[in-house]
């Protein structure tokens, strides 16, 4: 369809374009690429910014802009940049606490289900011998309780002390 303004000229509106539905926006290169998922062998590459950067960053900007020096990057962007780069590191300190949380939170957890499962195994022990029969059934978990699982202990020898070389006459 088409609109009309009131000079009396008829004018296309962005929606009639499209079979009437709004126009879609056009991602930025930039915000696609903060999107892609980045591996280990990539953040080896990249190059690591010096502790307390963010000040540096703001004083070049400022000083991009009074110098009006024309450089690939404008004031602007590098501001935005920064502000970016340290909303993005808000964000990780949050995830950092909430992983940190659910893994005191999942090895809690799994504590009070082993602690429970050796204590239902200690009352089948007992009751082994009066029921021979859960001998079958819990075979799998005799053989699992009596293999040590923890690090073989290494006896230490004392270091012997270094005899002395004997002194030569010359």
């Amino acid at each position: 369809m088409a609109a009309t303004k009131r000079s009396g000229k008829r004018v296309r509106s962005a929606a009639s374009s499209n079979g009437g539905n709004k126009p879609s926006r056009k991602r930025s290169s930039a915000a696609s690429a903060a999107q892609k998922p980045i591996g280990a062998d990539d953040v080896r590459h990249l190059a690591k910014a010096p502790s307390g950067y963010q000040d540096v960053m703001q004083k070049f900007a400022d000083a991009l802009e009074w110098a009006q020096f024309r450089a690939p990057v404008s004031p602007a962007q590098l501001r935005s940049l920064v502000s970016r780069a340290t909303r993005a590191a808000q964000r990780a300190a949050v995830a950092q606490l909430k992983a940190t949380a659910a893994d005191r939170q999942r090895i809690m957890q799994e504590a009070q289900a082993w602690k429970s499962v050796r204590s239902a195994w200690r009352s089948v022990l007992a009751a082994m011998p009066d029921h021979p029969e859960l001998e079958e059934p819990f075979a799998f978990m005799q053989d699992y309780m009596a293999a040590s699982r923890s690090a073989p202990v290494t006896p230490r020898t004392p270091a012997t002390p270094a005899t002395p070389a004997a002194p030569t006459a010359a």
